[in-house]
């Protein structure tokens, strides 16, 4: 139900599957027209089409199908193209307009979703479509629905999720008699109008109401927002779905009514409602004689109060993981244990218990109402201290007879439980206490235990033995933890290998942690471990976590110093496979090589060949085939000393010289040679001029740039970091010379730090990066010099500085509304620019505020991509050394090394919050809930008050729409699953459409006053 992108990939809530897939149907089943792409076009066989929201997946190939998705078009198909076709499908576009009315006389199929730059449809558009039975227009900015589609008198499908910039639902929607599926999951609308109830034959509606703000004089009465009785008359409805925002008071006024309409749909199978009173699930007779409680198989409820916020401090792939189930319960700020919680947990898979304010353990809900439970997340339950107490198996009268040996009573509990999830839960003290019986929890497969700051005891041997499913286990920020079983006499379980299936642990910010198994075997099978922060851990290979059975490469995390660029220090990490034993658990021995010899990492090679392409093949012959990289821009011929390469076999040509393009291939090399630094220099330094030195780039002496900056005056120093220093120079307009301060062109010269080869590693990545790709949302690159040890870069002088310093810095006034809009869309183009127009992918790794430099208009732009990593596009096989900044990277790099473009969009999402809300990433200053600015504001983006109270103070106006439509992308580029958060191309049209909406200003003119400021300075 919804998008598949916004949910996991296993997420199947309303039995209605989303299929993403490869269209390789036969070639004769598609007519590819002509059409205006950018770029080549693709085989057909080969596109990766997303049949988004739509029954049944891909098209019955008897019809004649013109399939044009995901290719990038400018421009719609010719209008002489849709007279034949039964389904056009032309999502995942860049269409900006479609024809005024094109003649589709036999068209029953058209796919118009993910065409961000759509944002109006010509009112004529459908009337020739008279035989259209489905329509997606989900995820485009569309504004209004034209008249014309109220006519399609055969459409029985129509999809408009997501769509930002709809917020009405006009009445004539009561005229498509035939519909029998409306979803507008994600698209925030006033209210469902009352002629809703005309569609008869709908078996599937999905709502989404934006918060009740001042409506003018649209009536605020109880059926303001859904009229009594149009869910009644939906008679066939089977699948319903009704999304609010807790905020609205609307809803409190109608849910009484809602849940009475609800109550008579007999065919009713899926249900997703919220209830702000427990006393609301009573009406449905859950357990009595209600025809719905006989039908429905399918429910995701939230219930209870929402008087401080409806959304938790839990991390959002929480929040998808409750999605995943069927029958899923969600009970908010919750006082007691209410009779009817008691017996909907009967019927419930998926157990979300937050913010409960007086229950004492889990157990208090009765462990007999758990028998069907799969998940259950436990967060902010600040009484309780302890999840399960093995006493409250038993009746109360029964309870004075337990004795100790219990282990063959063949009383179980939670046998069904496979994933358990506790957060941030301030008095939790240990999992389980009392009694314990064979077969409870046996099946339980991953356990989270995350901010439990009283949290002494995990495992004892006892409950080890019961936990032979466990596969997952994760123990982040518990300071009181000092190992993970207690244990007071292991002698007696020497022989004994407990958690015989855990194959990943994960230990971070543990500080009295001294040991993890306290001397138990443990774990025979592990395959990664991840321990990070414990300073007190020793070495795991004296403990007894059987890592003898580990090899592979080490993970790596990043220092809390949120003002360094440094390289990170390692974790303890390892990797291995299933099936690791004694006999194999050696890693291979390299082979002995002359030192001479270069060592090249295999995804360099694939750079340096353009992916070992057909165009640079020099020869091949039994040994294999053998390719090299050439300088010639038409790649027709190679260069006359390049990379060879035998993909078949691991033999190099002794011809092999040091040419190659890939800026990460001399970086490798470099560090690998064991020469002198001289030899590197002079060597490394014709490479680069012969090789790798775009030619618009002009090459300094370091005595020219000496005279530039006036012998690099700490007067001039513009700012220093990681990197090394900034200085304000001058130069001649044609960059012959070195001119006079003041006259000529103004320049920025950065001075590399030459300690250790990182200096060199960044210079040589941007010297390849910015010397080849020009964009104007990139500060220019205007030319280097290489002497000896010293690396020095030429940019263009950006008069505004950086934006850290106008947003956290005194001495300038502050940036009002319209500038810091601008200011991330254009560092959002250049973002996107680098993942998805230029030749080869770049991903940034270090997106953050201090970055994004302005020139006098106010124009953001991208600079220091000296940690900047080039991959081939589509090629998401990178694993790195994690590199950044602290609060600005994305949690999965932190934890697996792996980068991909979504770990730019999570950074900027959070330069997006610090631009919002004028507040630092990382601020110690602040209290300890505050200082985290991701966690501080995660929990508030669902309460429209909050929302403006997160923001900037010192700002004097700003579009209330647009901020929520910016908090709310916010949201999404922070989304824990990183395959929920969007493109760069996406986030740039979002900006877009925040720019566009009119907003009243402060009373006094902040751009003139910043000006004149800055004018002085």
């Amino acid at each position: 139900m919804g998008n598949s992108r916004s949910k996991p990939e296993s997420i199947e809530p309303w039995g209605r599957l989303s299929i993403e897939t490869r269209a390789s149907p036969p070639p004769q089943a598609f007519d590819l027209g002509p059409a205006s792409v950018s770029g080549t076009p693709q085989p057909v066989e080969e596109l990766e089409i997303c049949y988004d929201d739509i029954e049944g997946g891909p098209p019955e190939y008897g019809s004649k199908v013109l399939m044009l998705g995901g290719l990038g078009l400018m421009e719609p198909p010719e209008v002489t193209q849709w007279q034949t076709y039964t389904e056009i499908y032309l999502m995942e576009n860049r269409l900006t307009e479609l024809h005024e009315d094109p003649q589709c006389p036999v068209l029953l199929v058209l796919f118009l979703n993910r065409n961000y730059k759509l944002r109006t449809i010509s009112l004529s558009f459908f009337d020739y479509m008279p035989a259209l039975e489905i329509l997606n227009l989900s995820r485009t900015r569309i504004k209004s629905l034209p008249e014309s589609l109220f006519g399609l008198s055969c459409l029985k499908r129509l999809f408009l999720t997501h769509c930002e910039m709809l917020s009405v639902l006009p009445p004539k929607i009561g005229e498509l008699q035939q519909l029998e599926l409306l979803d507008m999951e994600g698209t925030e609308i006033m209210d469902l109008p009352k002629e809703v109830a005309k569609l008869t034959k709908l078996t599937c509606l999905e709502v989404s109401f934006c918060p009740g703000i001042n409506w003018g004089t649209k009536s605020a009465g109880a059926n303001a927002l859904i009229p009594q009785g149009t869910i009644s008359a939906l008679s066939q409805l089977e699948e319903l779905s009704i999304d609010v925002n807790p905020d609205d008071e609307r809803w409190e006024s109608v849910v009484e009514a809602i849940v009475d309409d609800i109550c008579g749909l007999v065919s009713l199978y899926t249900l997703k409602l919220y209830l702000p009173r427990v006393e609301h699930l009573r009406k449905f007779k859950w357990f009595g004689t209600s025809e719905v409680s006989r039908s429905l198989s399918h429910f995701k409820f939230i219930v209870g109060s929402h008087d401080e916020r409806i959304l938790s401090c839990l991390p959002v792939d929480l929040e998808f993981e409750i999605e995943r189930w069927d029958r899923s319960l969600k009970y908010v700020n919750g006082v007691g244990v209410p009779r009817d919680i008691q017996n909907m947990l009967r019927h419930t898979t998926a157990f979300f218990l937050d913010r409960h304010m007086d229950v004492a353990k889990l157990s208090d809900f009765g462990i007999e109402n758990m028998e069907q439970l799969k998940c259950c997340i436990i967060g902010e339950c600040n009484q309780i201290k302890v999840i399960v107490d093995g006493i409250d198996v038993y009746d109360e009268a029964d309870r004075i007879e337990i004795v100790i040996e219990t282990g063959k009573d063949d009383r179980r509990f939670l046998n069904s439980l496979e994933y358990l999830y506790v957060y941030r839960m301030k008095s939790l003290s240990c999992i389980y206490e009392g009694p314990l019986y064979r077969g409870s929890l046996s099946h339980l497969k991953y356990l989270a235990l995350v901010t439990c700051p009283r949290l002494t005891t995990i495992f004892t041997p006892g409950l080890l033995e019961n936990l032979d499913s466990l596969e997952e286990l994760k123990v982040e920020d518990c300071p009181l933890v000092s190992s993970l079983v207690t244990c007071e006499d292991t002698s007696i379980y020497e022989s004994i290998h407990f958690l015989p299936n855990l194959k990943r642990i994960s230990l971070f910010s543990l500080p009295e942690l001294i040991s993890i198994s306290n001397g138990l075997c443990i774990a025979p099978n592990l395959e990664r471990r991840s321990i990070s922060d414990c300073p007190n851990l020793k070495s795991p290979s004296t403990d007894g976590i059987c890592c003898n059975f580990l090899t592979g490469t080490k993970a790596q995390s990043i220092p809390n110093d949120a003002s360094r660029e440094q390289p990170a220090p390692p974790v303890v990490s390892s990797t291995t496979t299933g099936n690791a034993g004694p006999s194999n658990s050696k890693l291979k021995r390299e082979p002995r090589v002359a030192s001479r010899l270069w060592k090249l990492l295999f995804n360099d090679l694939k750079l340096a060949t353009r992916n070992f392409s057909a165009a640079s093949l020099l020869g091949e012959g039994g040994f294999g085939c053998v390719r090299g990289f050439t300088n010639d821009t038409s790649r027709e011929q190679p260069a006359p000393a390049g990379v060879l390469f035998t993909p078949t076999s691991t033999a190099i040509d002794s011809s092999v010289s040091c040419t190659t393009a890939s800026n990460t291939a001399i970086t490798t090399s470099i560090s690998s040679k064991t020469t002198s630094n001289t030899t590197i220099n002079s060597l490394t330094s014709k490479v680069i001029e012969e090789n790798i030195v775009a030619p618009q780039l002009w090459k300094f002496s370091l005595k020219d740039l000496e005279l530039a900056t006036r012998n690099f005056s700490p007067k001039g120093l513009l700012g220093e970091g990681g990197f090394g220093r900034v200085f304000k120079g001058w130069i001649e307009e044609n960059g012959a010379a070195p001119a006079r301060p003041g006259t000529g062109l103004t320049v920025a010269v950065k001075v590399m730090n030459h300690k250790g080869n990182q200096g060199h590693k960044e210079w040589l990545t941007e010297v390849t990066i910015l010397g080849h790709l020009v964009h104007p949302n990139f500060v220019k690159l205007i030319g280097y010099c290489a002497e000896g040890d010293e690396r020095l870069l030429i940019y263009e002088y950006m008069q505004r500085g950086s934006l850290n310093n106008h947003l956290f810095e005194g001495g300038t006034p502050p940036l009002p509304w319209s500038s810091r809009v601008k200011i991330a869309l254009g560092a959002a183009t250049g973002l996107a620019f680098l993942h998805e127009e230029a030749e080869l992918q770049v991903i940034f790794r270090n997106i953050k505020t201090s970055k994004i430099l302005l020139d006098a208009d106010f124009n953001g732009k991208l600079s220091g991509l000296g940690l900047a990593k080039m991959v081939p596009k589509g090629d998401d096989s990178h694993s790195t050394r994690v590199m950044g900044t602290y609060g600005y990277v994305a949690p999965e790099y932190i934890a697996t090394g792996h980068i991909t473009a979504k770990c730019d969009v999570y950074g900027f999402g959070v330069v997006l919050l610090e631009i919002m809300t004028g507040r630092r990433v990382i601020d110690r200053s602040r209290p300890v809930c505050e200082a985290n600015l991701v966690e501080y504001v995660r929990p508030r983006l669902r309460r429209k008050k909050e929302l403006y109270k997160l923001m900037d103070p010192r700002l004097e106006g700003f579009s209330k729409k647009g901020v929520r439509i910016a908090f709310k992308l916010a949201t999404r580029c922070l989304s824990a699953d990183a395959r929920a958060r969007p493109r760069m191309s996406e986030v740039v049209e979002v900006l877009k459409t925040i720019q566009e909406l009119p907003y009243k200003a402060g009373t006094s003119n902040i751009q003139n006053k910043t000006r004149e400021a800055l004018a002085v300075k």
